[in-house]
């Protein structure tokens, strides 16, 4: 595509992750399309036993309302989800049918995606570098699990980026204005971070120890609203949004579009089909933006702390 050696930005999310590169010809940063045609790739896995899915596909997987309750539940034992929260522990994930996949591997896979689609669809060539972005609180065995991910994916070179450093650089590049002294406050899915950096002019570094929480994100709020519910679906139907006693994955992702659209709206309808012995069971509740506030107001006040 050009004498330049290709290389790319990964911001690894725990809900999504995206890819971005330096266009010379315009001296800005673009955002790549995946293979799907969108700006963002669900960062969640499944390990079947002749494939591996990563993504979009994933998310049809959830959605697939034909399987009756067993094969959802099989389904649903073979997703990984939000594993930047989880890269040091478990040591390994248990799957059916005595399989285990380790949470660097997991990481990997979410790689390889974002390294393929860019490499088939936007340079058409080997992409050889990523600078991969991760919390400012992250510890040396986290990162270096980030590290290791990258160079599984088939990186030769893996640069990591903190970032409130990447939020930094952006913004300054946007051409806003930027003082001597940074605070950047960064809620994200999974994790949150609070920093002070100091600008350099062309760069950014952390001034000093940064503060956060590793789990502390929007993964708290959509497991907030899910548990809300499940205490109304007791109620109204005798029985919890799931039967198998684990988390229904479906029903956790509309909460998440709940919580999404409460954003600009101040009232959402929640609604899904869950899953028993003798068919579907529809479930429907008005969520406002009030209530959701309430219910995720912990987790706010301890970040502002």
């Amino acid at each position: 595509m050009s004498e330049q050696v290709p290389s790319i930005g990964v911001d690894f999310g725990t809900t999504n992750s995206c890819v971005a590169w330096y266009d010379p010809r315009t001296g800005n940063a673009e955002v790549i399309l995946n293979a799907e045609g969108e700006t963002k790739t669900p960062s969640l896995v499944y390990s079947g036993e002749n494939e591996t899915l990563v993504g979009e596909p994933v998310e049809h997987l959830i959605e697939n309302v034909s399987m009756d309750k067993t094969q959802r539940e099989e389904v649903f034992r073979r997703i990984v989800m939000s594993i930047k929260r989880n890269l040091l522990s478990p040591p390994r994930i248990a799957l059916p049918g005595g399989r285990f996949v380790r949470p660097v591997d997991v990481v990997s896979e979410i790689l390889k995606k974002l390294k393929r689609d860019v490499e088939e669809g936007h340079f058409h060539e080997e992409v050889k570098r990523a600078v991969i972005t991760c919390p400012a609180e992250f510890n040396v065995l986290q990162r270096r699990k980030i590290e290791e991910a990258g160079h599984l994916a088939g990186f030769e070179e893996v640069v990591l980026l903190e970032e409130p450093v990447a939020g930094a650089l952006a913004y300054a590049r946007a051409g806003l204005k930027v003082g001597k002294h940074v605070l950047v406050y960064d809620l994200g899915g999974g994790t949150f971070d609070l920093a002070v950096l100091d600008n350099e002019g062309e760069s950014f570094h952390v001034a000093m120890e940064p503060k956060g929480m590793e789990r502390c994100g929007g993964d708290d709020f959509d497991h907030a609203l899910y548990h809300h519910c499940d205490e109304i679906v007791r109620k109204e139907l005798g029985r919890p949004i799931s039967l198998t006693g684990a988390l229904d994955l479906n029903f956790l992702r509309e909460c998440r579009r709940r919580k999404e659209g409460l954003t600009y709206q101040e009232q959402s309808k929640l609604g899904d089909y869950l899953a028993s012995d003798n068919g579907p069971v529809h479930f429907e509740h008005d969520v406002d933006r009030r209530t959701f506030e309430e219910l995720i107001e912990e987790y706010v006040e301890t970040s502002t702390r």
